[in-house]
């Protein structure tokens, strides 16, 4: 949270890459997110909305043609809902619909009148179908 506060993308990306979620918030309900004041600060964490680094592992150690969802499924002590939410997207992508169903969501996060939760919901399944649009990277 102090890293976007003041600002500090090397920091932000250096926590991001060691694990940290976005999605932890502080006493007061807010997130690193809610706090960024830079441009590069705010990039970086909409980027990893969402995601969980030990799910990201598992995109990013599985082989051409490894069954995503199964080895999604396999990982404990992570959130279940986003757990979920990685073994539906695995399944878009194997479907060969992950493409359409990402440009649906942005879509979406382009209306002018979408709720904070709504617009948080849409940034963590965006984030999660961009990692496994681009296999992990």
């Amino acid at each position: 949270h102090l890293a976007a506060a003041y600002d500090y993308p090397e920091v932000v990306a250096q926590i991001l890459r060691d694990g940290g979620e976005t999605g932890r918030k502080d006493l007061r309900g807010y997130t690193a997110l809610d706090y960024a004041r830079g441009p590069v600060a705010r990039f970086l964490l909409a980027r990893f909305q969402g995601r969980t680094p030990r799910l990201d592992a598992v995109l990013r150690r599985a082989g051409a043609g490894a069954d995503l969802a199964a080895l999604f499924a396999e990982v404990q002590d992570v959130d279940p809902k986003t757990r979920d939410l990685y073994i539906k997207y695995a399944g878009y992508r194997e479907a060969g619909t992950l493409a359409d169903k990402v440009g649906r969501l942005v879509e979406q996060m382009r209306k002018k009148d979408v709720s904070k939760e709504k617009q948080q919901s849409l940034m963590q399944r965006f984030a999660v179908g961009r990692l496994l649009l681009a296999g992990g990277d």
